[in-house]
């Protein structure tokens, strides 16, 4: 029967990988594409959400917004990304990369909470 997982730590992953004899050279590999997550980051500057949606989108996960951030009739917005660990990991380092505003705090912050 086909059915939903839900796994809330790496071990939980690594036992399932076990279960279906995954290759041990490719756990490690594969560890963070099935850890998903979604995190809340509050008071971002509107140029800053856009750049880290799109960035998001790119990776494949996803950043939601409130509706005025893209015509900047707001002055900030709460962030709630959605992806892999994967995703998350390479959003920090393309969002520390850019010098813009807050984007490289922003980019420490996720780290220390995710990593």
């Amino acid at each position: 029967m086909i059915k939903t997982l839900t796994f809330s730590s790496q071990a939980d992953i690594k036992t399932k990988f076990t279960e279906i004899d995954v290759d041990s050279r490719a756990v490690d590999m594969m560890l963070e594409k099935f850890e998903f997550v979604i995190v809340e980051i509050p008071e971002v500057r509107n140029v800053e959400a856009n750049i880290i949606k799109q960035e998001m989108l790119v990776l494949g996960g996803e950043a939601a917004v409130n509706r005025h951030a893209i015509s900047c009739s707001i002055p900030t917005t709460t962030v709630l990304l959605a992806g892999t660990k994967k995703s998350m990991r390479r959003l920090i380092e393309r969002i520390r990369a850019q010098q813009i505003g807050n984007l490289p705090q922003i980019a420490t912050d996720l780290e220390t909470l995710l990593f």
